[in-house]
């Protein structure tokens, strides 16, 4: 169910003290077949465009909607390495944040070296 988040408040937004609610999110590919290839395959989203690749482990979250500012908002990133070859051990985060997009990483911390992955599965939201 690809497209745009619903952007008017509702009744439990209210009682928390304002509208806040995810407005962008993705479930996305990390790894591909090709390594040359930047765009990553999108499992389901809203108010997101597209994903592209920059590095191993390392992605651009683009949005549809923008948020009010660059500040203006908090993300989430999740993975799952999905790989019996380590004890499955890792780390995501968002590194960036701009109106545009935001930026997150993927790392395999199993392998004492935390190193940069492409995860099979990548999951990102946005609250503003």
């Amino acid at each position: 169910m690809s497209g745009l988040v619903e952007l008017s408040a509702d009744a439990r937004s209210k009682t928390i003290g304002g509208n806040f609610r995810v407005r962008a999110w993705v479930a996305f590919q990390g790894n591909a077949s090709s390594n040359s290839d930047s765009t990553r395959t999108i499992r389901n989203s809203g108010n997101v465009s597209s994903v592209a690749r920059n590095s191993t482990g390392t992605y651009d979250i683009n949005f549809i909607l923008k948020p009010p500012s660059s500040d203006g908002y908090c993300a989430f990133v999740s993975g799952n390495i999905n790989n019996s070859n380590n004890d499955g051990r890792r780390s995501e985060r968002v590194i960036e944040w701009t109106q545009d997009s935001c930026k997150v990483i993927t790392r395999n911390t199993g392998d004492n070296n935390n190193t940069s992955e492409d995860f099979p599965y990548v999951n990102v939201i946005a609250i503003w």
